[in-house]
């Protein structure tokens, strides 16, 4: 009986697949998408720090609302009492002295744009963004909307919005069109500007909050807080009591305006 004849069969071995050979374009747009996709994160960071900031502003400013802003309002009509009452003094001395006084107001000019250069400015706008240079029905559609826009910026006169909205589409990135590697890699570099745009914009706005008497504000109540005082409370104590000295004084300025006016006696014309 003859044994069987153990031939090994010979494994076969997998072959890995070929590696894509890329274009230096298409290298480029890879690595612009890992830029954009660390840009992505990084606006949607600033979004939230800016959110936050307005979330806590707003929130001290409706306490501020509640506890303060009663009293102060109630401060600003005792002065504009008290300025009628200085008023009518002063009209009255005048009219004791014969006095007349007349005043004279200048005339505002506000230069705007010159029609020409808005012209100019227009048709720079209608060469970029107008339908019929759409290259599909979707481009056309976008462009139209955009051009809508254009038109009523150049019909109230404002050059300022017709070359923000020039600006703007000329960074968009839907502008382009096309999905070759050429319009791909425009797109990618275009939305890394706006990202990078954007975080700017945030960063000063954020730099602008910081600057705005309600920032200081709050920052000085939570100093309080850590040393266990309310400061609108103790704002609220003050201006209750300046108000309460303030009634006193502009009351006794009307008694006083009152007698002078009984002891006066103004000669009809």
């Amino acid at each position: 009986m003859s044994e069987p004849s153990s031939s090994k069969s010979s494994a076969v071995e997998p072959t890995s697949a070929p590696e894509s050979i890329l274009s230096p374009e298409e290298e480029e747009c890879l690595i612009k998408q890992v830029e954009l996709a660390e840009l992505t994160g990084k606006v949607a960071q600033a979004e939230l720090d800016l959110t936050t900031l307005h979330g806590h502003l707003k929130a001290f400013e409706g306490r501020y609302l509640q506890v303060v802003a009663p009293l102060m309002a109630e401060m600003e009509d005792l002065k504009e009492d008290a300025a009628e009452v200085h008023a009518r003094r002063a009209q009255r001395e005048e009219e004791l002295a014969g006095c007349s006084s007349t005043a004279h107001g200048g005339i505002n000019s506000d230069a705007g744009c010159p029609p020409g250069e808005m012209k100019t400015l227009f048709r720079e706008v209608a060469k970029s963004i107008h339908p019929d240079l759409g290259t599909n029905a979707a481009d056309r559609q976008y462009r139209d909307g955009v051009m809508a826009y254009a038109n009523a910026a150049y019909a109230s006169g404002n050059p300022e919005r017709l070359r923000k909205l020039l600006l703007e589409w000329k960074a968009d990135p839907d502008a382009v069109p096309g999905n070759d590697v050429g319009a791909r890699l425009i797109r990618v570099i275009r939305q890394i500007a706006r990202a990078k745009n954007r975080i700017a914009e945030v960063r000063i706005e954020m730099q602008e909050l910081h600057r705005t008497d309600l920032y200081f504000l709050r920052q000085r109540s939570e100093r309080a807080i850590s040393e266990g005082r309310d400061l609108l409370d103790e704002m609220r104590g003050n201006l209750q009591k300046q108000l309460d000295t303030q009634k006193l004084q502009v009351q006794a300025m009307k008694e006083r305006a009152g007698k002078d006016a009984a002891k006066v006696s103004i000669p009809c014309a």
